[in-house]
């Protein structure tokens, strides 16, 4: 109980660190106590660690997780997104393209080659070569 108990000291403050109080404790805190308890708690702790490079980086690292969490939901959600984008276009070619099984399972082979010859970058200009011609030649070199 006894150290639930607040003391008042006196302290001097220059201007500059005195608006910095009235603002912070107008978005996170209740007081100007408060705010300036954490802040000594917090400068304590990072005078007392063994190695303030430990303290910083634990802090540090928290947030950039917080950072890297985030956009790993965002970059989630966009793939989901267009997983279910490509698999609505892939039904609809299915369904008026006439290809059979063989060729579709032929086609992706070639694909996956010149996907893995192109590093990744295929387009559609890519795709509209191989269809318009270039899908002979390719099937002749192969035999």
């Amino acid at each position: 109980m006894e150290q639930d108990k607040k003391i008042k000291i006196a302290a001097y403050v220059s201007p500059r660190a005195a608006d910095i109080i009235t603002q912070r404790c107008a978005q996170e805190f209740r007081s100007n106590s408060e705010f300036i308890e954490q802040a000594i708690l917090f400068y304590a702790g990072y005078l007392s660690s063994c190695d303030s490079g430990e303290f910083l980086t634990a802090a540090v690292t928290d947030s950039v997780k917080g950072v890297v969490s985030q956009s790993e939901e965002r970059i989630r959600k966009v793939l989901f997104k267009q997983a279910v984008e490509l698999a609505t276009v892939e039904n609809i070619l299915a369904a008026v393209s006439g290809y059979a099984a063989e060729d579709v399972a032929k086609l992706r082979k070639t694909v996956v080659k010149q996907v893995c010859s192109l590093k990744g970058s295929y387009d559609f200009e890519e795709a509209a070569k191989y269809q318009n011609g270039a899908r002979e030649a390719s099937e002749a070199k192969e035999k």
